[in-house]
This record gives structure tokens, sequence and C-alpha cells, in this order.
């Protein structure tokens, strides 16, 4: 028996139903007030839709991750778009080309490879070391949030676990080298947004962890 995939179903929805008040609640506000309301926090949506970047140097980002090409006449290979990537920051006072976020679309063929990636959205954390960019953290999901008041920003991601038939918000931290995870924020069966109890965050949280880990969502 798959003892994570009972875990949601039974252990959580027991801990939603003995807290009819406050401790477990639905939500249906925006993703600020799902994980605090704090103002520091910030929604990110990318729909992959405009034509051009906002900002030269992205294009000089992508062609030196090699990932992309500039034209492809066939429409096999990912072009350096928009359309196809978006850069984020994630450490303030650092210059975008020495730390950034790349959200790469779900399902496009890269440069070099030898079939498209999964249908599911890549969040690759890049800082440059020693003057080359080197990827820190790999995730397969989506990037719903980031705390810009933390000098390495916060982040908050969306991580759906086929076995658990679950999605996670789950929150990583900048542990000066790269992110570490730190807790699960919220979980959606699939019915709206749920917090989980204070009391039982973190055994939560860890028994979570496990069946992220094993589901090939991090690389």
């Amino acid at each position: 028996m798959n003892v994570m995939k009972q875990f949601p179903l039974y252990l959580l929805a027991l801990l939603v139903l003995i807290s009819c008040e406050s401790e477990v609640a639905k939500k249906t506000t925006s993703t600020t007030d799902q994980i605090g309301g704090k103002s520091q926090i910030e929604d990110q949506v990318t729909n992959f839709s405009d034509d051009s970047f906002d900002n030269p140097k992205y294009l000089e980002i992508l062609k030196e991750l090699d990932i992309c090409v500039l034209s492809d006449s066939l429409g096999l290979i990912a072009e350096c778009s928009p359309k196809n990537f978006k850069i984020i920051p994630f450490k303030n006072n650092v210059p975008i080309e020495d730390a950034f976020i790349l959200e790469v679309k779900a399902g496009v063929m890269l440069k070099g490879s030898n079939e498209p990636l999964p249908p599911i959205r890549h969040i690759i954390v890049f800082e440059r070391e020693n003057g080359e960019l080197i990827q820190v953290n790999g995730f397969r999901g989506d990037l719903i949030a980031k705390d810009v008041s933390t000098e390495a920003n916060d982040l908050i991601l969306a991580l759906y676990v086929k076995a658990d038939e679950t999605l996670f918000q789950c929150k990583y931290v900048w542990n000066g080298d790269k992110y570490e995870f730190k807790s699960i924020e919220g979980l959606d069966y699939g019915d709206g947004v749920m917090s989980l109890i204070e009391s039982t965050r973190d055994s939560v949280t860890n028994e979570i962890y496990g069946s992220i880990m094993q589901s090939n969502l991090i690389f």
C-alpha cells in the first residue's frame, strides 16, 4: 500500500475535521493571502504571451545558456523568446545576469535535447560562480510567489504529487548556496487551497516532503 497516498486522504482529512473554526481554513483569496498576507509577498504569474523581453539582458542570458535558438522555421527547437522562457530575479542588489530564476514553458524542446521536456513547467535557479553560470536548483512545478523582503527571496512553489493527487504549496529558503525546503504552506486536493494546522505543521511537512522527493519533482 502506498502510505503517502493514504496520508493526505485520511490523516490530513482528520486534521481538518477536528479544527472546524480557524485551525484549517479553505482559501479563496490570492496567493498573497494564502501564505500569510504579508506585503512583501509578490504573486508570480507567467502566461508566456509576451512578444519581446522587457530587458535586453534576458536574451543575452539565454544565448549564454545555449538552450534555445534565435529562429526555428520548423518549430521544433525552442526559440529564445518570452513565449518559451521567463527570467526572474531572486537576489536583491545583484545583477540579473549573475543570479536569476529561469522559468521554462512545459513541453518545449531545448537545444541539444533528443526529446521535449515533460508537460510541466521547469523552474531552474542559476548563480554565477567564477564567471560561469551554474545551476543550483531545479524544480518541476510552478513558481507562484516570492518574498522580496529577504536579500535572497524566499520562494513559494506549487508542486503536484501525482501519487497523492494533491498540489502542495512549498516554501523554499536560500541557505547561502542554494534553495532548501522549509515548509508546506498549503495544499489543494482540487477543491481549493487549505492551510495546515500550526500545531502539526512540522510533522506534516516532514511526511509530505518525503513524498515530494520520491516524485521526481526536484532535479
